[in-house]
């Protein structure tokens, strides 16, 4: 719908506002920014989801069948889970 670009550019406002600097520093709003982060960050974002939904489409890809306990996860991905369980 009309909402959907509205939401889109709002995003990548929130995102160019907390990646260009510090929240609590004064940051001049820069339309070109806005628009280099709505083509890298959210395009390649968008890219990565469709590729991904494509072929686990294709392969009627189920996760709940891929379950790995977290103690037998490789020690990267329990940092990044502890990470994550530190920010929820």
């Amino acid at each position: 719908g009309a909402e959907e670009p509205a939401q889109h550019f709002a995003d990548a406002v929130r995102w160019y506002l907390l990646y260009v600097s510090p929240a609590w520093i004064p940051t001049r709003f820069d339309a070109d920014g806005v628009s280099e982060v709505l083509s890298r960050f959210f395009g390649t974002l968008r890219n990565v989801y469709t590729f991904f939904a494509l072929y686990a489409n294709t392969d009627e890809l189920d996760p709940r069948e891929f379950f790995v306990p977290e103690n037998k996860r490789p020690e990267l991905d329990r940092w990044i889970i502890s990470k994550y369980n530190n920010l929820v």
